[in-house]
């Protein structure tokens, strides 16, 4: 056999079959990827804060303990309060750090720096607003010993930072999904913390976006037509006065021009906290089973991950308290000292103001009119920094103009608008942060009380009890007093009637004291300030539907007459899934298509709802129906009319009441449509409620209603149930939502009961996207000083997958199952493993 024979037969034989080469080809990819996954984990675990062991970072004065217990909640134990306050802030830098960057980018404009042209709208806004002078001038005004605890915080926060810039821990995932480098990586500051506080603020207020949308329908529908859908107190609007709605669509308005079946385009203040709703009572030590009262409040906010709010407990000398902050602040929100109990919730106030300009452009400037002269415009010039493709930067400037209402903000909105000036509380002359901060400090109701006294902003509701048997609720924060009401439209400029003067004084603001109440317990939710407490009313609120505050009552009233109310009650209130408002509406509607004959269709779904017992649950058929046919009313009754961009503007906004303003019209038409509703010569309503515009619509409204869930769900009647519509998706918080994969989020759908009206707070869109939820809980009973319970997801810290812990987590919030969080020095469940301590660096 010669030679190439021989290569030859040789070659046949080791030749690997097809089969063969195809399964080591698989073989490579899976080594491959099994490699990266490793690679993706040890990253992972590097992201993770370090738990054990010893760690030296500048400032400190003395060692400083830090121990996790089994829910990763980290109990600072110190031996000098400036010394917690450091801890503090690295531990919040240790556990949430890229969420922390990424405020401080949306309060100082800066997050065209890490995303591109899709933070210029936000950091225009938040550059024409002024949150980073504001913070810098509130700073410098502190009182030292506020100033003293930022100043702690932040030498803690940049301690933190610095170790991931030096490599010692991981670079976060949202930014390192971004290309964020590390050597970027800012040392944090006093004024950052004061910034990213004014951007909390600013969420728990009116949208940018609110006073467009209301000029706009006013445009559109006239101001008796527009009426009802402006902020107001009222459970019910006037839908009864004569009006005419609009049968076309206009191919364009003042406010939204273009293509009306196009979305709306996110609002300029679409990256702020929106900080709008939570729900908190007291009940009096008289009817619990300790003897002494009990706090329960959470709050509802954007479901993301990780949490807006962060656990923590503070052990020094003269201090022990514990509850939920936002990273970045060191304000305990929601939580306990040992002797007193609070909730801070946002009081829904409208806390901004928009003024139409008389404006002259002259080669100097700018000229505005301000009622009784021309007056130049203060003008400041904000250089931007974009980031491009390939990490080089581009700088772009923006010119701000400002009259003595504050800047001009026109040029924010879509489209073409007067121009318009902003007055905002934030940003007159005060101190929010100072009393916050007392309230750790406040050892019973009455030193709270007085804390919020000089409070500035932002404007909260505050519900409170101590170990005494004191408690109550208090409005705190600067409020103008109002001579005419603006429904948060534009007002004339020039005409200084509109102007804030002064402020609400603090003994005028709705208040009261548990010991006044007849029924032994009180109630903060969304019901009428106003009507319940009298005063303040020359201020302007956001709406109030009053629909969970009544289903609250009616709640504690059933368990106070069962007998003796203990935490384990309160806790199966936070989770009732009962909808306050379904049943009333299902009962009009039943009313209003009294003897009509339905089609099969029609028939079918009222008879579904006629059946539900209004409740909410994941499982239940009846909820799905109820939900799907209030998005159907709702927009029968006005897209058309409003145009449907305008309506999908006005669905957006937060805390809106599109839906309670279809309630209420449909209760109206239902009693002026049934036999025997008007007296003899009264005459028929019209406008919005006419019985003959309302009747085909909600017909109409159920024929889709039973399409949409047979295209939704499928045709098995088995299928429709509300926990296959309404689900938790926690999506990546911040920049981490734009960072693409491995920036964290816990996209697993995961059935969801509750709604709108429901204490339990789940607030969707009209595809039943759960836009809000609350996602921290707590309750805590005076008689026992050292613990309380609380719920928070999906968990403590950032992380880029969910792991078993936030998974069981989850879980555990969906079921309502809450944890005990204890507070006493030194932690049973504290494991070697689990304890870290903060050494001083040596100097």
């Amino acid at each position: 056999m010669s030679a190439a024979t021989d290569r030859s037969a040789w070659a046949r034989v080791w030749r690997p079959a097809p089969a063969l080469a195809i399964a080591i080809g698989a073989c490579a990819v899976v080594l491959a990827a099994a490699v990266l996954v490793a690679r993706e984990r040890g990253r992972a675990r590097e992201r993770l804060p370090q738990v054990t062991g010893a760690i030296a970072i500048d400032g400190l004065d003395e060692p400083v303990e830090v121990q996790r217990d089994a829910g990763g909640v980290a109990h600072v134990l110190a031996r000098s309060r400036r010394d917690a306050w450091r801890a503090l802030g690295f531990v919040h830098a240790q556990d949430r750090l890229g969420q922390m960057l990424w405020l401080r980018a949306v309060a100082l404009g800066r997050t065209a720096e890490w995303i591109g042209e899709d933070g210029l709208p936000s950091d225009r806004f938040a550059r024409t607003v002024g949150f980073a002078s504001l913070a810098a001038e509130a700073t410098a005004a502190l009182p030292k010993a506020t100033r003293d605890v930022l100043d702690a915080y932040a030498e803690g926060a940049t301690a933190g930072i610095a170790r991931v810039r030096a490599g010692d821990a991981g670079l976060p995932a949202s930014l390192d999904a971004l290309g964020v480098a590390r050597a970027a990586l800012e040392d944090w500051t006093a004024a950052d913390s004061v910034a990213v506080f004014k951007l909390l603020c600013w969420g728990a207020g009116p949208s940018i976006e609110a006073p467009a949308v209301l000029d706009g329908l006013t445009q559109r529908l006239g101001g008796v037509g527009a009426r009802p859908f402006e902020p107001q107190d009222e459970s019910l609007p006037a839908v009864t006065v004569p009006f005419t709605p609009p049968a076309a669509v206009p191919s364009t308005t003042g406010i939204v021009p273009g293509d009306e079946s196009a979305p709306p385009a996110p609002a300029a203040d679409a990256f702020v906290p929106r900080l709008l709703d939570g729900t908190a009572w007291v009940v009096s030590g008289a009817h619990t089973a300790s003897g002494k009262p009990l706090l329960a409040a959470d709050w509802q906010v954007a479901l993301t991950a990780p949490a807006l709010l962060h656990q923590a407990h503070l052990e020094a000398p003269g201090m022990r308290i514990a509850g939920a902050l936002v990273p970045g602040v060191p304000v305990v929100w929601l939580g306990r000292s040992e002797a007193l109990a609070w909730a801070v919730l946002p009081a829904r106030a409208v806390t901004t103001g928009f003024f139409e300009e008389t404006l002259r452009e002259r080669s100097a400037g700018t000229l505005y009119h301000d009622g009784y002269a021309w007056r130049p415009a203060a003008e400041r010039v904000e250089v931007l920094r974009v980031r491009e493709r390939g990490g080089a930067f581009r700088e772009q400037e923006l010119r701000v103009r400002t009259t003595r209402h504050g800047p001009l903000v026109h040029e924010l909105f879509s489209g073409e608008h007067a121009p318009l000036s902003l007055a905002w509380t934030g940003a007159v002359e005060g101190d929010g942060l100072t009393s916050l901060l007392a309230l750790a400090r406040a050892g019973d109701a009455a030193a709270l009380r007085e804390a919020l006294r000089t409070h500035h902003e932002p404007v909260v509701s505050v519900a409170f009890a101590d170990a005494s048997g004191g408690g109550g609720f208090q409005v705190a924060g600067w409020l103008p007093r109002r001579v005419l009401p603006t429904s948060m439209q534009p007002v004339p400029a020039r005409l200084r009637t509109y102007d804030w003067s002064v402020r609400i004084p603090f003994d005028e603001l709705p208040a009261r004291a548990l010991a006044g109440s007849s029924r032994g317990w009180i109630a903060v939710a969304d019901a009428s300030l106003v009507a319940s407490d009298g005063g303040a009313a020359d201020a302007e609120w956001l709406w109030r539907t009053g629909a969970r505050a009544a289903r609250l009552d009616r709640l504690l009233g059933r368990f106070v007459a069962r007998g003796r109310v203990d935490l384990r009650d309160l806790a199966k209130i936070q989770v009732d899934t009962v909808s306050a408002s379904g049943p009333a509406l299902i009962r009009s509607l039943d009313d209003l298509l009294r003897g009509a004959v339905l089609a099969p269709e029609e028939d079918e779904m009222l008879g579904v709802l006629r059946a539900w017992d209004g409740d909410l649950a994941p499982t239940s058929r009846g909820a799905a129906v109820y939900a799907v046919f209030v998005e159907e009313m709702t927009s029968a009754l006005f897209a058309d009319a409003m145009t449907p961009s305008l309506f999908a503007r006005y669905s957006a906004l937060p805390n809106g009441r599109i839906r309670g303003v279809m309630r209420g019209i449909v209760a109206a038409a239902a009693r002026d449509g049934s036999a025997g509703a008007r007296a003899e010569g009264e005459p028929r309503a019209a406008g919005w409620s006419e019985p003959e515009r309302v009747r085909p619509l909600a017909r109409r409204a159920l024929r889709r209603t039973w399409a949409r869930l047979a295209w939704q769900l499928g045709p098995s009647r088995d299928r429709w149930v509300w926990g296959r519509l309404q689900q938790a998706r926690f999506a990546p918080f911040g920049a981490g939502a734009l960072g693409g994969e491995g920036a964290g989020g816990f996209d697993v759908p995961r059935p969801l009961g509750g709604g709108e009206g429901a204490l339990v707070g789940a607030v969707h869109d009209a595809r039943f996207r759960v836009e809000r939820g609350s996602t921290y809980r707590m309750a805590v009973d005076l008689a026992i000083d050292d613990e309380m319970l609380s719920s928070l997801v999906p968990g403590q810290i950032e992380a880029n997958a969910p792991d078993r812990g936030q998974a069981a987590a989850i879980e555990a919030w969906i079921a309502g199952r809450a944890s005990v969080l204890r507070t006493a020095p030194g932690l049973e469940d504290a494991a070697e493993d689990r304890v870290l301590v903060l050494e001083p660096a040596p100097r």
